[in-house]
C-alpha cells in the first residue's frame, strides 16, 4: 500500500476516531493544532480552539475536531487509525489484542472500509476463540494482529507514537 498525503482534515479525522478509540490523546491533538497555529499567518478559529483543548475530556475534543476545515478523504483516516496502532504496538505501549478491541469496538459505530471492517471481525473472531480454547493460541492470534497493523505502517502519522 501507498500512503497518501492527508489533508488536515484527514488528520483531524484521524485523531477523532483515535481519541473516540482511546488511542489519542488531547493533548496530542492540541501539539498538532499548535503546529498549525504557529505556522500559519492567519489560521482558522479550529485550530487556534485545539491549541487550548489540551486538558479538555476526549469527547469534547473531538467535537472541536469536526470544526476543522476541508473534506476527509474517505478511507485515509482510517488506515492512518491503523497505521497508528501499528506503532503503538511495535513500541509495545499497548498489548496487540487490547488495540485490536479498542478499534474494533469502533467499528461498526463509524465509517470503515468493508474489507478493514471484515479483517478486524476476523481478527477478534480468533481472539475470542483462542481466549475460550477452542481454536488457535493467543500468540499465533497476537502475530496476526501485528501482521495486521503493520500493513497499514505507512499510513501512520508522523505525530502518532506512544499516545495510548
Amino acid at each position: 500500500m501507498t500512503a497518501r498525503q492527508p489533508t488536515r482534515k484527514d488528520v483531524a479525522e484521524f485523531f477523532r476516531l483515535g481519541l473516540l478509540a482511546g488511542l489519542c490523546k488531547p493533548s496530542t491533538v492540541a501539539r498538532w493544532a499548535d503546529s498549525i497555529v504557529t505556522a500559519e499567518r492567519s489560521p482558522h478559529i479550529a485550530f487556534i480552539e485545539l491549541c487550548i483543548a489540551g486538558s479538555q475530556p476526549a469527547n469534547q475534543v473531538q467535537s472541536l475536531l469536526d470544526n476543522v476545515p476541508g473534506q476527509s478523504t474517505a478511507t485515509l483516516p482510517v488506515q492512518m487509525l491503523l497505521g497508528h496502532a501499528s506503532r503503538l504496538v511495535a513500541a509495545q505501549t499497548s498489548p496487540p489484542e487490547q488495540v485490536l478491541l479498542r478499534i474494533y469496538r469502533i467499528a461498526s459505530l463509524e465509517t470503515f472500509p468493508d474489507g478493514i471492517y471484515f479483517d478486524l471481525i476476523r481478527l477478534e473472531d480468533g481472539l475470542s476463540l483462542a481466549r475460550d480454547g477452542v481454536y488457535g493460541t493467543l500468540a499465533e492470534v497476537r502475530h496476526d494482529i501485528v501482521v495486521f497493523f503493520k500493513e497499514y505502517e505507512p499510513f501512520a502519522p508522523d505525530n502518532s507514537t506512544g499516545d495510548a
